[in-house]
């Protein structure tokens, strides 16, 4: 049989995983027990007769050394594909890459029954030695090793969870870098595709992501009213379309009439460039289909940000002497500089799409102490005192 994608259900009680083994589950009241993977349906299904039996004699379905499961294995056909079942595939890539990187070479290996909150605590060790790694990475790590051993109790693999008393470190977040706006000039003077540019332009006064820009149809500007509607973002490794990054349907973002005038005179320039390719087109290349995105490429996709970082935005950056500025670096020159103009906090948090006015503050709070208002008003609020009882008595 073809190895599916994902796991398929058999018949009951067996499942085929993506490596092609067989798993095996046994249904304990509202319970689920995992009895293990086979090579074969036929080894599955003794498998699982021969755990009904011991659970029906009043025995233990199966003795734990008969679980012969490694972590790497659970981890890879059976945590993934079933305990994050659902989840957006960036976050099914970032949990694989934690693992590739920090769990499978001390663990991978071990049967899952063997690996012992001792095996753990080294794990935890080494990655708070990494000076390497910033405290989120570390905590992410080890979340990622709480979830998988929550995953294998639920399924009746193991007893408890031998990684929930593991402390997490400190996040040590660090501050976020916003360039300076001279600086992002200079690097969007140096790009001369125009789509790249208008791009850029974008970014820096509308603080989308840039997955979300690579996304927007002319469908989601209102010129009329400033706004812009983010109603998608781009997984730029699968080319799918997802929602943004919060979750949300989509959100409508305030951008300022200097936006609008670029984007109309820009939308013109593309007509030409389009009915330029249109003309040169040729039997052997023939013009793609004319869609609504804001920034296309040659063929039928919209434009990709790793073309726009690689061969326009780093090449700019080069010449303008500016090494220090990114793409998300626009998105924080966009939220500083409408808090140090007096805006809201939530409504800055409302542009960016942050899922809290809170995240807002722990990102840029440090930027409102220098322009805040409130000094003022703290000495409105305490006016000149009269002089204090015995002051100027000898």
């Amino acid at each position: 049989m073809e190895k599916p994608a994902k796991p398929m259900k058999q018949e009951t009680g067996i499942w085929l995983y993506p490596s092609g083994k067989y798993g095996a589950l046994l249904y304990d009241g509202a319970k689920s027990r995992f009895l293990g993977m086979r090579d074969t349906l036929a080894a599955a299904r003794e498998l699982r007769s021969v755990a009904k039996t011991n659970l029906l004699a009043g025995r233990a379905p199966a003795a734990r050394k008969d679980v012969r499961v490694t972590f790497e294995t659970f981890f890879t056909e059976t945590f993934v594909p079933t305990a994050m079942a659902g989840t957006k595939d960036s976050t099914k890539r970032a949990a694989k890459a934690r693992f590739n990187a920090h769990l499978k070479e001390p663990l991978g290996a071990l049967l899952l029954g063997e690996i012992t909150y001792a095996h753990l605590s080294a794990v935890r060790a080494s990655l708070v030695d990494r000076e390497d790694l910033s405290g989120q990475t570390k905590r992410e790590v080890l979340l990622v090793l709480r979830q998988v051993f929550e995953e294998a109790v639920r399924l009746t693999l193991l007893p408890s969870n031998p990684a929930a008393l593991l402390k997490l470190p400190e996040r040590n977040t660090r501050p976020v870098v916003i360039p300076e706006i001279s600086e992002v000039l200079r690097v969007i003077a140096e790009i001369h595709h125009p789509i790249a540019r208008m791009m850029a332009e974008l970014l820096f006064r509308s603080g989308l992501r840039i997955n979300e820009a690579t996304a927007l149809q002319w469908g989601d500007i209102d010129m009329k009213a400033g706004r812009i509607s983010v109603r998608r973002s781009i997984d730029q490794a699968t080319g799918e379309f997802t929602t943004p990054k919060t979750g949300e349907s989509f959100r409508v973002v305030d951008v300022p009439m200097s936006l609008i005038t670029m984007l109309t005179a820009y939308r013109a320039t593309l007509k030409k460039i389009q009915a330029t390719r249109a003309k040169e087109a040729t039997a052997e290349k023939p013009q793609a289909a004319r869609l609504p995105w804001v920034f296309p490429s040659e063929g039928d996709r919209p434009f990709n940000d790793r073309n726009f970082q690689q061969r326009h935005w780093k090449p700019a950056v080069t010449r303008a002497n500016a090494p220090n500025v990114t793409p998300h670096g626009l998105r924080h020159l966009f939220a500083s500089a409408l808090l140090q103009s007096g805006a809201e906090v939530l409504y800055v948090a409302n542009q960016l799409g942050h899922t809290s006015a809170g995240f807002t503050l722990k990102q840029y709070g440090h930027l409102l102490r220098e322009t805040s208002s409130s000094r003022k008003k703290l000495e409105a609020a305490f006016p000149t005192a009269q002089a204090p009882v015995g002051a100027g008595e000898q």
